[in-house]
């Protein structure tokens, strides 16, 4: 793999224009979902100090994914998370420090199977939708593998890569 997809809005392109790089800007660690107290230590914690030394990354998805987001129901979401109105293919300039995590774990199929109901149209949860909602965060979390060591065995993978990435490498897609 050498390139990912990333999606931003307009809004945020033209900023990216203006610096003149794409800045990676997204927690990795989803720091506000463990910091309620959920979960601070153990083997989770042990990982992330140990592979993303706390940095921030770039998010995205490799090419010939993107019909596997569809189908597993990602592309509202990220949709409306981004906005989606521009579609950039990001190359891969550094790989150390990149990982993939397996996505399937948190979207509208997979919640569909597991809890009857898609996790991100509903707003009040019992304690037991709770505990399996955490316990697909956790096999997502943990599903992380590095970039080098990842062998297209995911179904829904998610490009994570530690790298500034200057716009004149950057493509467009239409």
């Amino acid at each position: 793999m050498d390139k990912i997809i990333h999606y931003t809005s307009r809004k945020k392109w033209k900023k990216i224009r203006q610096e003149g790089y794409l800045l990676p800007l997204s927690n990795p660690l989803w720091s506000n979902f463990w910091n309620r107290g959920k979960r601070k230590t153990g083997s989770l914690a042990e990982l992330s100090s140990n592979l993303f030394n706390r940095y921030l990354y770039l998010a995205g998805i490799p090419e010939d994914s993107l019909p596997d987001w569809e189908e597993y129901g990602v592309m509202p979401y990220l949709k409306n998370h981004t906005t989606c109105e521009v579609k950039l293919s990001v190359p891969i300039l550094h790989a150390e420090g990149a990982f993939v995590r397996e996505h399937a774990y948190l979207t509208p199929k997979t919640f569909m199977e597991v809890l009857g109901f898609n996790m991100w149209e509903k707003c009040c949860f019992k304690e037991e939708e709770k505990v399996a909602f955490y316990v697909l965060v956790v096999k997502y979390l943990e599903s992380t593998v590095h970039l080098r060591e990842y062998q297209d065995q995911y179904l829904v993978p998610e490009v994570w890569l530690q790298q500034k990435t200057p716009i004149c490498s950057i493509d467009i897609v239409k």
